[in-house]
């Protein structure tokens, strides 16, 4: 019990999800034909229809249709670019244009869907 004026913090983890298929949450897009992520096929980004489970702060299990090693892409590579908001400086690590992929992969240890 906590002294009257006390604070403290805490967190509630409502689950937790160990050996999944787990992606950033930013490359998850839901669209009226289902939830899908893109992922390279022979160097060409591909839609594919997956089946989303829980949802952290910064990962997405996903169920099925996709699997660990799958290349999964971050930006949307056929995107205009507007070239004066081209990011230029190599303060920063980035230099001209670009787009970011990540392999799928399993979750290791529960990581990353404390919270939801």
């Amino acid at each position: 019990m906590l002294p009257q004026g006390a604070s403290a913090e805490v967190t509630v983890t409502v689950g937790r999800s160990k050996d999944v298929v787990a992606v950033p949450t930013s490359a998850v897009n839901p669209e009226a034909s289902g939830t899908t992520v893109r992922v390279m096929e022979d160097g060409v980004p591909t839609v594919r229809v997956v089946e989303v489970g829980r949802a952290g702060k910064g990962r997405t299990e996903i169920l099925s249709g996709i699997e660990p090693g799958d290349e999964v892409v971050l930006a949307d590579l056929d995107a205009e670019i507007d070239a004066a908001s081209e990011v230029t400086t190599s303060e920063t690590g980035f230099s001209g244009r670009g787009g970011g992929g990540a392999p799928a992969g399993r979750s290791a240890g529960g990581g990353g869907f404390s919270g939801c």
